[in-house]
């Protein structure tokens, strides 16, 4: 059994996130900033656990947020063949490893990730729109169908 330590005056998801940032960590022989909101020391477990799988180092003077993006950005630029800045905040360089993937594509690498995202999107929309809608017998409900579900 493991003890963590939770903010009582967070938020309830920020107190569930710390613990499962605070177990993670633990079980990994990591350390978490307790000074860190929950959801950061979750993003912290997680990007350290995600760096060390793939063999890198992440800088533990980032914030956890950070330390999940760089962790992030170096498995991207190793995937990709893509440098790395050294400049920025850890979101600035992964959003430059982003850019540098999306230069190097072809057009047809680039549609192809356009079609999964649209799909993607539509998926998210339906799931919402279902979810909305489960109670249609009920009048106060809209009969009408979102602009995306209607037939051209």
């Amino acid at each position: 059994v493991s003890t963590v330590i939770v903010v009582l005056n967070e938020s309830g998801l920020h107190q569930a996130c710390s613990a499962s940032g605070q177990l993670k960590a633990k079980k990994n022989g990591f350390e978490v900033d307790l000074n860190e909101s929950g959801h950061h020391q979750a993003c912290s477990a997680s990007g350290q656990l995600k760096a060390k799988k793939n063999g890198f180092e992440v800088d533990l003077n980032e914030s956890g947020r950070g330390q999940s993006d760089l962790a992030q950005a170096q498995i991207l630029a190793k995937q990709h063949g893509v440098d790395i800045p050294t400049e920025g905040s850890a979101t600035q360089r992964l959003q430059a490893v982003y850019r540098a993937i999306r230069a190097n594509q072809t057009e047809e690498e680039r549609q192809a990730a356009e079609t999964k995202r649209i799909a993607r999107n539509k998926r998210q929309k339906d799931k919402a729109w279902n979810k909305r809608t489960k109670h249609h017998d009920k009048p106060s409900m809209p009969k009408t169908p979102p602009p995306h579900k209607q037939a051209v």
